[in-house]
């Protein structure tokens, strides 16, 4: 397996051929950034701008916390991962907000082949985009973008991500919620300030802490800030979840473990989530043209 070290920054050419079909095949993938030193980690669905070849990632303001760190530091990473394996992207962001496009994943998807991604994005735009659809998310419509402008692209290898884990009190997590989770990702700072994303097979919880059973890609620093992320996404993209944790990676005893600092769950999967989204997000975006009037 390739160091992240190697080459992150190296001059090597992309293959745009592999990139795009891990886009094409990514309908879930995760998106690192990086604000005032401690990385974040959210899942976001993966676009690839044609004329540009870049990736594109939208939010709506709504929760554009993700985006929002791209403004004051540009540096990111984005894991994407199909049967071939897990690469990690790592490249520069641009944030598109101009007009908050409300038709940015239309335009973005059309230029895909037909695949289940596809076909579960332009589902999901035909229903904002009806009467109803508008009526009660028409503040999701609108899209924040951030163009990445990728610098290098690294193989991860073969592993598989999916984590087993169990009550974990620190993290507010119980083992229900832990065992609906489908994909786990590590991210910290590298060397050079950009954010990586590690992949995880398991996790082992003891007492307020989780042992990291795979070994480290990237070297970690004792007390080095870093974000975990547990999510899951269906094939239609209706329903998901996600725990996002931040906290710090102790060394002991020859172990990297992971000490959770704070935590925060969403999950969109039953009618109670739904009205909850819908009632939030109205909230936020409200909030959101307060603090950034247009």
């Amino acid at each position: 397996m390739k160091n992240y070290e190697s080459t992150i920054g190296a001059d090597e050419e992309i293959d745009h051929d592999r990139l795009k079909d891990l886009v094409y095949n990514s309908l879930s993938a995760e998106f690192a950034s990086v604000r005032d030193g401690k990385p974040a980690v959210y899942p976001v669905v993966p676009y690839y701008d044609h004329e540009q070849e870049i990736i594109a990632v939208t939010s709506p303001p709504a929760y554009a916390g993700k985006i929002e760190n791209v403004r004051h530091n540009s540096r990111v990473a984005l894991l994407l991962h199909d049967d071939g394996g897990e690469y990690l992207v790592i490249g520069d962001g641009q944030i598109r907000d101009i007009d908050l496009d409300a038709s940015a994943e239309k335009n973005l998807i059309r230029n895909e082949p037909e695949t289940p991604k596809r076909g579960a994005v332009e589902e999901g735009v035909k229903f904002y985009e009806s009467r109803l659809g508008q009526l009660l998310f028409g503040w999701y419509a609108l899209r924040l973008v951030v163009d990445i402008t990728p610098r290098s692209m690294v193989r991860l290898g073969d592993r598989t991500s999916i984590a087993e884990s169990s009550n974990w009190e620190a993290a507010d997590m119980d083992a229900d919620e832990a065992n609906t989770y489908e994909r786990t990702v590590l991210s910290i700072v590298g060397e050079d300030g950009y954010p990586l994303i590690e992949p995880f097979t398991s996790l082992t919880i003891d007492g307020d802490g989780a042992t990291l059973d795979s070994e480290l890609t990237a070297s970690v620093d004792d007390e080095q800030f870093a974000c975990l992320l547990l999510h899951f996404q269906s094939e239609n993209g209706n329903r998901n979840g996600q725990r996002v944790i931040r906290g710090r990676i102790l060394h002991r005893d020859g172990s990297s473990i992971f000490v959770p600092g704070s935590s925060y769950a969403f999950k969109l999967d039953g009618v109670l989530d739904f009205f909850r989204f819908m009632l939030d997000g109205r909230r936020r975006t409200k909030a959101y043209f307060r603090k950034n009037p247009r």
